[in-house]
């Protein structure tokens, strides 16, 4: 299955791309997540009117990696290009944004889904993904815009993944044992033997 690749660049450096492929269990070979990696503009090109990002990739400071596993892979499906985005949860007397949350070894990564907007100037639909990593240090927070094709596309090749994952994990499991036993096989019946009459033996 193809990567997921889309991004938007800017003249003030201010674009992001998404890259978004199926990971695996190194151990199993099983397909197990979804990787997306969000990487920040780097460089824009005023004559080619075109913006570069690799100077960022792998930089902690300018790129965020979140892997996703199957459930919270159904759950971007399920908000991915609502109104609202990921629902709110209440605390007290505030709102704040549900997000996926993941922390290992003292490293915190969240994805949040920001409400969908209009562009004021095409009117085109848009939404945001906003992923961010704080490891021991400053948060990191990267967002990516998509606007509505990008968004169902996107969309599409989630749905795609989550059904390669669970089509990885039924072929490497071993074969139920078969019940059945095995039928003897039917010999034929030897023929009888016939005694010569002794008329018929010449002397």
């Amino acid at each position: 299955m193809n990567n997921f690749n889309t991004f938007t660049a800017t003249p003030k450096c201010t674009g992001s791309m998404l890259n978004a492929w199926v990971g695996k269990d190194n151990s199993t070979g099983i397909l197990n997540s979804v990787v997306l990696v969000l990487t920040q503009q780097a460089s824009w090109d005023d004559k080619k009117k075109q913006g570069y990002f690799k100077e960022n990739l792998k930089n902690p400071s300018k790129e965020n990696v979140i892997s996703l596993n199957r459930g919270e892979v159904g759950r971007l499906i399920r908000y991915l290009g609502t109104v609202g985005g990921f629902p709110f949860v209440q605390e007290g007397d505030k709102k704040r944004v549900s997000s996926i949350y993941h922390n290992y070894n003292d490293k915190v990564t969240t994805l949040e889904l920001g409400e969908e907007q209009y562009s004021p100037k095409t009117g085109v639909p848009y939404q945001a993904i906003k992923v961010s990593q704080k490891d021991g240090g400053t948060w990191v927070n990267i967002n990516h815009t998509m606007q509505d094709g990008e968004l169902e596309a996107f969309r599409i090749w989630l749905q795609e993944a989550i059904i390669q994952m669970y089509h990885s994990q039924l072929s490497e499991r071993p074969a139920p044992a078969s019940n059945t036993t095995t039928a003897p096989t039917a010999t034929a019946p030897e023929p009888e033997k016939q005694e010569e009459d002794d008329g018929d033996v010449p002397f």
